[in-house]
């Protein structure tokens, strides 16, 4: 069962461990007394084996971070298999694009060229007209080869790319999933730990001493903590230290009526710049919500490199109205939406500052808003990227548009609400950990890749660089 447990605790986004013994302390109202039985050495051995058991989850949750951080800095690397097959790709890429550009050149001229002899007035000898079609023949044919090339190219650098997304998107998930996991290990842990100093003080013994000191925590050297040789631990009985069931994002509710969009995000922005825009959420459903957590985050990557330069972007967040601007950090909300009537709307102020070193780049902003209640009843809207460009330091802009959303999975074209223009209080809480425990945002658990893998922006720029050469 442990190793069941385990298995779990390190695969699970947000597995919810609840220890919460007979005989942890309640809180007693006022001219009342607590009737409470004082604990067993049965009951005591249980909560110790609860101690032994969550740090035992925790560790293999440290274990498994440390892990899936291994995983995605080695998918940085200009070593790993991947990155030098997309990079190589990209090579090839590029020299088909120059020699495609060459050759129609030289096809450009062989025209020109025997324009220049076919014109009226020309008395061009049969041998230079000759080897002037026969110019343009053999050009144009290098020029049919030349793009056939290129189309070969393109398709092979897309192929690499997308499977370098592809790894960068599960590692970036699989460590969005150890993180969580961690966190609420850890938990677990802490509760089971405070349950038994708790029964022990009740029972008249003494607290028991930290875990990294105390063999009994370890179910190996204690029969107590060993299910093997205590019955009264059968991990199949039913018992409140045990761990709820995991929470499973796939169940959260889907109703794109409760509509996350930015307002104002350019779809140009110069290095060395700040742009100010809005997060704006609706609440076109028939339900009011308590607490509503948009996310949002940025990223981008060099137009020449594909390099990640995500440390030359930062988000910032604060209430509308307010001056009080907070980082928003990779995995963290962007804020917190209170009291979200139904039929109404909040804003949320965002502006993103672009470092002046930063080179030409594509960039994507990403956003999503959600409810949860608890782990059994929660509500979500799909995740939403709008596109921008990174231009030079110094560049000029005139007449720039605002980036247009476009869905992050293919999901079906649905109506965006409209909430009137109240609005409710909101708070920015940047720098809460998404996606931790109960109150994590599934998106995070769903699409946590999506939003921030750095193999996302090879595939933006392949398909934007194709797109470009076609029509």
């Amino acid at each position: 069962m442990l190793a069941t447990a385990v298995a779990a605790a390190v695969t699970t986004p947000a597995l919810l461990l609840s220890v919460t013994p007979a005989f942890a302390a309640d809180t007693v109202p006022a001219g009342q007394v607590q009737d409470q039985k004082k604990p067993t050495q049965a009951d005591l051995d249980q909560l110790k084996k609860a101690v032994a058991d969550a740090k035992k989850l925790y560790d293999a949750a440290v274990t498994t971070r440390i892990e899936a951080d291994k995983a995605v800095e080695a998918l940085k690397a200009d070593t790993n298999a991947y990155v030098k097959a997309s990079a190589d790709a990209k090579k090839k890429f590029d020299e088909a694009e120059k020699a495609k550009a060459t050759a129609d050149e030289a096809q450009k001229k062989a025209k020109d060229a025997l324009d220049a002899l076919s014109k009226d007035g020309a008395t061009p000898s049969a041998d230079d007209l000759k080897k002037a079609k026969d110019d343009l023949a053999a050009a144009e044919t290098t020029a049919k080869t030349r793009a056939t090339e290129l189309t070969t190219a393109i398709t092979a650098y897309e192929k690499a790319a997308n499977e370098l997304a592809d790894k960068r998107v599960a590692a970036d998930r699989a460590l969005f999933a150890a993180k969580n996991t961690e966190t609420t290990t850890k938990s677990a842990y802490d509760k089971a730990v405070t349950a038994y100093e708790t029964a022990k003080t009740a029972a008249g013994g003494d607290p028991v001493p930290d875990p990294g000191t105390d063999p009994g925590t370890d179910p190996g050297t204690d029969p107590g903590t060993d299910p093997g040789t205590d019955p009264g631990t059968d991990p199949t009985d039913p018992d409140p230290t045990k761990p709820k069931p995991p929470f499973d994002p796939d169940k959260c509710v889907k109703d794109a009526a409760l509509a996350t969009t930015l307002n104002g995000l350019p779809s140009k922005i110069v290095a060395g710049t700040t742009v100010e825009f809005t997060l704006h959420v609706a609440n076109g459903t028939k339900k009011d919500f308590a607490e509503i957590k948009p996310f949002a985050a940025v990223y981008g990557h060099d137009k020449s490199t594909f390099k990640d330069i995500g440390g030359l972007l930062k988000l910032q967040s604060a209430a509308a109205g307010s001056s009080d601007w907070k980082d928003v950090g990779e995995a963290e909300f962007a804020g917190t939406i209170t009291n979200l009537k139904a039929g109404k709307s909040a804003d949320l102020k965002l502006r993103l500052a672009v470092d002046k070193k930063a080179p030409a780049s594509e960039g994507l902003a990403f956003v999503s808003g959600d409810y949860i209640q608890d782990p059994e009843s929660c509500i979500r809207n799909d995740l939403k990227e709008y596109a921008f460009s990174v231009l030079p330091e110094g560049s000029k802009l005139d007449n720039v548009d605002d980036s247009k959303p476009s869905d992050v999975k293919n999901t079906d074209n649905v109506k965006t609400p409209q909430g009137d223009s109240s609005v409710v209080p909101v708070t920015t809480d940047a720098g809460n950990l998404a996606a931790t425990g109960s109150e994590g945002t599934p998106q995070l658990a769903l699409a946590a890749g999506a939003a921030i893998v750095l193999g996302a922006g090879a595939m933006i720029a392949v398909r934007r660089r194709k797109t470009g050469r076609q029509g």
